[in-house]
């Protein structure tokens, strides 16, 4: 788990959103993230979308997320000044959470890692993770309260937990949205926002659409922060 918050924040990063405003007939747009930049300063990502409103690439400096959906298949290339860096093959089931993830680390598909999720509903229950080394497979098991997820671990292992803010909803914008929107593929679908995880603590400010105006993540006794554009049909 904290692999995949390393490489969503990059350096643990926190997220400011600058919202839409209202329509005249207060009824709430369709928006979209376009642009998430750090703050006090650095780089951001840039996300920019197909015309039938799904993620076709995002950008960090010199990498580059390519987002190609046919059907319940997604493939997420990832390059480098132009140099490859991965290769992600997804299936999703019908209600758009990953049931396959493939991670080819070579243009040959040779180095891979491959995980298998299970589901109870819309509650991820167990994955397991094989590689291209043949060693044993990796199982973690989930446990879930209330729809959100508040264990998870493998056999033997101290698990990871995670706290909600149980007033507010999940939503665009929240740690779980980035990070999923970010390697391309939905696992994590709780009721409410995050609140605590991996040694981190998120804060959330809302703009007058109810939009998340801004993402704080507290670490090691350091807040830092991401700024988000919207874009609005």
């Amino acid at each position: 788990m904290k692999s995949l918050f390393t490489v969503c924040l990059l350096a643990v990063m926190v997220i400011t959103f600058n919202g839409c405003k209202k329509n005249h007939d207060d009824k709430k747009r369709n928006c979209r993230i376009i642009t998430a930049t750090p703050i006090p300063g650095g780089d951001g990502y840039i996300f920019t979308y197909g015309a039938d409103g799904k993620l076709s690439s995002a950008s960090l400096g010199p990498s580059f997320i390519q987002y190609a959906n046919t059907g319940t298949t997604k493939i997420v290339t990832t390059t480098t000044s132009g140099q490859f860096v991965s290769k992600v093959i997804i299936i999703n089931n019908a209600a758009g959470l990953a049931l396959n993830v493939r991670t080819e680390f070579n243009p040959a598909g040779t180095n891979w890692t491959n995980t298998v999720y299970e589901y109870t509903g819309e509650e991820l229950k167990k994955s397991t993770t094989t590689d291209s080394s043949g060693t044993t497979s990796s199982v973690t098991d989930y446990v879930w309260v209330n729809h959100n997820m508040v264990t998870g671990g493998t056999a033997g292992s101290t698990p990871t937990t995670f706290d909600y803010f149980l007033d507010k909803p999940h939503q665009q914008g929240d740690f779980f949205f980035l990070l999923q929107t970010l390697q391309g593929y939905e696992i994590y679908r709780p009721k409410n926002l995050l609140k605590e995880f991996g040694g981190s603590t998120f804060t959330y400010d809302f703009n007058a659409d109810g939009n998340i105006s801004l993402l704080g993540v507290i670490s090691g006794g350091n807040t830092t922060f991401l700024q988000y554009q919207y874009q609005c049909d």
